[in-house]
């Protein structure tokens, strides 16, 4: 199994950030399947709902998430003209001017808490480059069960296997699911009706 485990998320610096920002800026709903705005002069901090970014040009799957989240800390110019942010079920979300921002982390002295979490944005970019570039078909398709497997249970329940590689890989669907079946014919996983069950051994190489 891969030795070079997801960066742990920093669950208490980003749940303090959020409550200190949950008076600024102004509230906003978003329906599943809507795209969230994201500009550099605005931080959007997602309270609650799965959100996703993409790749503008192929649709690839960047990062998601299905906790609070913190988004365009380091937002550029450029960022809107290449990547989108996806609602993948109903959001609650604040849009919050990046003056405004700044401002409760300088009065809330909350810098070491900004900083701990553009941390993990830059070691999560960093984990990703290592698991998804420049490998083989079969790798990428190993790294993301691998991945896939590492999610809670109930949320796996609702995650179609091959969808959620295709969408990471853009590999094509057939080569994914002749994959799938020799893996479960070798018993190395566990995969019904499109979810993925366990994982017992992957081999390296296919």
């Amino acid at each position: 199994m891969e030795t070079y485990p997801l960066p742990e998320r920093p669950e208490e610096a980003i749940t303090r950030l959020i409550t200190a920002l949950e008076n600024s800026g102004d509230p906003r709903h978003f329906a599943n399947g809507a795209h969230i705005p994201l500009q550099p002069d605005n931080i959007v901090a997602i309270q609650r709902g799965s959100v996703s970014m993409h790749r503008i040009m192929d649709s690839l799957t960047m990062i998601e998430s299905t906790r609070p989240q913190l988004l365009g800390v380091t937002s550029s110019h450029q960022f809107s003209q290449h990547f989108m942010i996806k609602a993948e079920s109903a959001c609650k979300a604040l849009i919050i001017p990046r003056n405004e921002f700044e401002a409760v982390i300088e009065g809330q002295h909350l810098w070491r808490e900004l900083l701990q979490v553009v941390s993990w944005y830059y070691d999560v970019l960093y984990w990703k480059s290592y698991h998804f570039m420049g490998r083989q078909s079969y790798t990428l398709i190993r790294n993301c069960l691998i991945e896939l497997a590492a999610k809670d249970e109930r949320e796996r329940e609702e995650i179609n296997a091959c969808d959620f590689i295709r969408s990471k890989t853009n590999l094509s669907q057939s080569y994914i699911l002749k994959v799938f079946s020799d893996l479960r014919k070798g018993d190395y996983v566990d995969i019904s009706r499109g979810r993925l069950k366990a994982i017992n051994r992957l081999p390296e190489r296919y």
